[in-house]
């Protein structure tokens, strides 16, 4: 007969799997995973060590932003928490909201994320350890990022950056902070200062040997060299990424790596373009991301010369994207379209497309409803 573990023992495995995670020591805590899940099939019956291992489960998931399984519900997507007295039960209620509103970011609901994460920030003061109020403030500061709000994103982002600061075990999460911060300096085209962080963080991440923050590093670079109209030299920063092995278990990283790499091909015309885009396509149905099936069908329609056809499927694709009210993603891909259109000798279709991006620009950084 098999030996039952003691939940208290697989209890302790967590906690020092919840420690590598917090750190951002993703290559530790994936190698951990396999024990830990042997150890939960060989667990005696403890229903809170289970549920905070699907907790962890699923947060290490949205660390590696790869959720190409189990996709449609995670585990508290189903249910919020019956949220009682205990402290316990109002913890795992801030967990519900917290890890829901990071969820709807990364499929780039921003409208639900957004609620989720003002009704977990509500509850943050059920949360004792000031390491996961600072996760927090940095998830929120990304999904600030993500809508363009920029003061709001550096304002979160320095709270969670000064208290990983004053932690020296933090150095993952310090770099995180960093590549933040220089990403809202692009926004604001302070590029000399954004480059200057970039190359502090690389300092950083070579002396701890980190692939996984390396890749992350390239990609910010290449959107960097990409604004600054350098191509060649944000198509070489991709191509190095898509070299890394890591770089398969992070969908979200790869499919926002093939969608530059394919803008910044049809830029240039080049020949890689199309596989490139099909592979982009390829990815985003595997792991089930709508916004993403959108705008690589949206960029192959601007390889081709243009027909009557094509200008339907481009509006069409365009209005798929309104409707989901992805204000950012269309402001950009409105201008590449009227770029194409202009490079093409149709100045009034690619003005009328001018227009719209500016009509999208309008929603950027002003919240959602």
């Amino acid at each position: 007969m098999t030996r039952l573990i003691a939940s208290q023992e697989v209890g302790n495995m967590l906690n020092t799997w919840n420690l590598a995670i917090q750190k951002g020591d993703l290559s530790a805590a994936i190698e951990m995973q396999d024990d830990i899940d042997k150890a939960i099939e060989s667990m005696e019956e403890n229903q809170d060590i289970l549920l905070y291992y699907q907790l962890l489960s699923f947060r290490i998931k949205l660390k590696i932003q790869n959720i190409r399984r189990n996709l449609d519900k995670p585990f508290f997507q189903r249910n919020a928490p019956d949220e009682k007295e205990e402290k316990t039960n109002k913890l795992m209620s801030y967990y519900f909201y917290f890890y829901n509103g990071i969820y709807h970011d990364y499929l780039q609901d921003y409208d639900k994320a957004l609620s989720y994460f003002r009704i977990a920030e509500k509850k943050l003061a059920y949360v004792d350890d000031e390491i996961e109020k600072a996760e927090f403030h940095y998830k929120l500061a990304v999904l600030f990022y993500d809508l363009k709000m920029t003061f709001l994103s550096k304002y979160h982002a320095q709270i969670a950056s000064d208290t990983f600061n004053a932690h020296e075990t933090y150095v993952k999460r310090q770099i995180n902070c960093r590549l933040l911060h220089a990403l809202n300096l692009i926004d604001q085209f302070k590029y000399d200062d954004a480059s200057d962080l970039f190359n502090e963080a690389e300092g950083m991440i070579k002396k701890i040997d980190d692939n996984h923050l390396i890749i992350h590093l390239y990609y910010n670079m290449g959107f960097l060299e990409s604004k600054k109209g350098n191509y060649s030299d944000a198509a070489e920063l991709y191509r190095r990424i898509l070299s890394y092995r890591e770089i398969e278990k992070n969908d979200l990283l790869k499919l926002r790596c093939l969608y530059e790499l394919s803008r910044v091909g049809i830029l240039t015309q080049s020949k890689e373009a199309i596989e490139v885009i099909d592979h982009g396509y390829s990815l985003s149905e595997q792991v089930n991301h709508e916004i993403f099936k959108v705008k690589f069908k949206l960029l192959k329609e601007l390889v081709y010369d243009v027909t009557e056809s094509q200008l339907n499927n481009i509006n069409t694709l365009c209005l798929e994207l309104e409707e989901k009210r992805v204000w950012v993603d269309l402001e950009e891909i409105l201008v590449d379209v009227a770029k194409y259109l202009e490079r093409r000798g149709l100045l009034q279709q690619s003005l009328d497309y001018y227009k719209r991006a500016l009509r999208a620009s309008q929603y950027v950084g002003k919240g959602v409803n």
